[in-house]
């Protein structure tokens, strides 16, 4: 802060009350006194050179210059009829717009996306600012990859940021690398995995048989000689632990050398998936989950189930439990924006369910036992999958679960009517009433925002920002948003596969051959 009052980036006035929320008004200034000590003029010369005459009749709640100036460089708009509210507070992912729309008045500031852990609170605005804030090293979020992007931001806060992105300008934009699993062919033919970085240089050279997605810390990866014997490394290359020691500690025979996977810092190891240890502690985590082991990772927790006690219970990205070492659950559905639904039981005996924040707080659900029954395991935030009572046909045959989606409140989302229904990570649902009748996603209101095709077979995968994607025909993937909206079209081999990577798409042909595109389906990281 200090840096920033030497460089006079902070006007007097304001080198106070640093734990106070930043107002509009207020970041306008400092926008505004930044542009004016990077150019080394005043903002009316600015301006000048630009062409741009500020409307002074643009907003009816103010006519601070300094607002009138932001607007005009398109820095900062107001309600589009009239209101600019200068003494709202903003938050971060407004800040992270504002600051990469200053950014972009000196010089192009792009990113490919990083996927927060708090990614559902992000309007969608606001992702790309996000993107590149953290990829230049303007706004970082916090040390578990969270951005808070309804946080308000203070001024302390602001301050530091118009530092950084002032030395971002001044002495070159240079962005943190980021890395990603990529193959391409040896001497000999055969295409082995490596990393590149978002430039498409390979970092890590491709000598391995397997790489998988890289966690922001480290890599999992198999070298040919051993293509079963996996290990972590890290951006050096350094062995940081060997998957079949870990193996070694588990007390049942493993057959299958499954490849494992990060949940966060937590890897997930073992036949079926089943053991979960921590990478920043180097010990496996406190619990015997061996009976069923973590069952998804989504808002940054890690929903894991204990398969011989049947308790469910939760865990941060390192593997800390976010509970006390007596909180456990009879049933535990995934957190969404800091919620989800458990069930408890109490002294009667009754089932109670839950709505759980991450601050502890608890409200009773009321649950119409006599007209649905929840079904374990299928929650995501306020949302829960039930069922209707069973029915028998006149051979007294019981007819086929009816299943659909009531919210904590008690409302119905969906009625008891569909045959097949899951909820996506992104708390939305996918259903079909039968098998004659396509597959549709609902929002969280139970809005119909898209029908699939006939042939569609119900596997749709997630991005944990805002986006899915799903095999549309044999030679055919698709990706549409969380709107409705068709995102892209992309031609694909029969036996290729995909997933998501870090926010983008990879296609991997039978061969080897790997292939990356953005959600809108353009290509890049063209590796020879």
């Amino acid at each position: 802060m200090r840096e920033a009052i030497d460089l006079g980036l902070i006007p007097a006035d304001m080198q106070k009350d640093y734990a106070k929320n930043i107002t509009r008004a207020e970041f306008c200034r400092l926008t505004v006194v930044l542009l004016e000590n990077i150019y080394e003029t005043t903002i009316e010369d600015i301006l000048s050179q630009r062409g741009v005459t500020p409307d002074k009749a643009v907003f009816t709640d103010t006519h601070d210059p300094d607002i009138l100036a932001a607007n005009a460089l398109g820095i900062v708009f107001g309600d589009g009829k009239g209101i600019f509210n200068p003494h709202g507070e903003i938050k971060r992912g407004e800040a992270a717009a504002m600051l990469m729309r200053t950014a972009s008045l000196t010089g192009e500031y792009h990113a490919l996306p990083h996927v927060f852990d708090d990614a559902s609170w992000f309007p969608a605005w606001a992702r790309e600012s996000a993107y590149a804030a953290y990829a230049y090293g303007i706004m970082v979020g916090d040390n578990m990859n969270r951005f808070h992007p309804v946080s308000f931001y203070t001024r302390q806060e602001t301050y530091v940021t118009i530092l950084r992105l002032y030395n971002t300008i001044k002495n070159g934009a240079r962005e943190q690398e980021s890395l990603y699993p990529m193959s391409a062919k040896n001497e000999e033919g055969i295409y082995l995995w490596g990393y590149i970085n978002q430039n498409g240089t390979f970092v890590i050279e491709p000598k391995y048989t397997y790489a998988s997605e890289w966690n922001g810390q480290y890599g999992i990866v198999s070298l040919p000689d051993e293509p079963d014997a996996y290990i972590v490394i890290d951006r050096d290359e350094n062995l940081i632990i060997e998957v079949d020691d870990l193996r070694e500690l588990i007390p049942e025979k493993v057959t299958e050398k499954t490849p494992p996977c990060f949940f966060g810092n937590t890897l997930y190891v073992g036949e079926y998936y089943k053991f979960l240890f921590s990478l920043p502690d180097g010990e496996w985590l406190t619990g015997d989950y061996k009976g069923g082991g973590a069952r998804s990772f989504n808002d940054g927790i890690i929903r894991a189930f204990d398969g011989f006690s049947k308790r469910w219970y939760y865990l941060d990205r390192n593997g800390k439990t976010i509970t006390s070492d007596e909180e456990w659950f009879w049933f535990g559905g995934d957190f969404y924006k800091g919620v989800a639904i458990v069930s408890k039981v109490a002294q009667s005996g009754e089932t109670k369910y839950l709505l759980w924040s991450t601050d502890c707080e608890k409200k009773t659900i009321i649950i119409d036992s006599e007209k649905y029954i929840p079904q374990h395991g299928m929650a995501v935030g306020d949302l829960m999958v039930v069922s209707g009572p069973r029915s028998m046909d006149e051979s007294y045959n019981f007819l086929p679960a009816q299943y659909g989606v009531i919210r904590a409140d008690g409302i119905i989302i969906l009625p008891a009517d569909y045959e097949a229904l899951s909820l996506t990570l992104g708390k939305q649902i996918l259903a079909r009433k039968n098998a004659a009748e396509p597959y549709s996603l609902f929002d969280e209101t139970g809005k119909k925002i898209f029908e699939f095709n006939p042939d569609f077979d119900g596997e749709l995968l997630f991005d944990s920002i805002g986006y899915y994607m799903f095999r549309s025909g044999d030679k055919m993937m698709t990706v549409i948003s969380n709107t409705g909206t068709g995102m892209c079209n992309i031609e694909i081999n029969q036996d290729a596969s995909f997933r998501f990577i870090s926010g983008l798409i990879q296609i991997t042909e039978s061969n080897g051959t790997c292939r990356y595109y953005t959600v809108a389906g353009n290509s890049i990281f063209h590796v020879e």
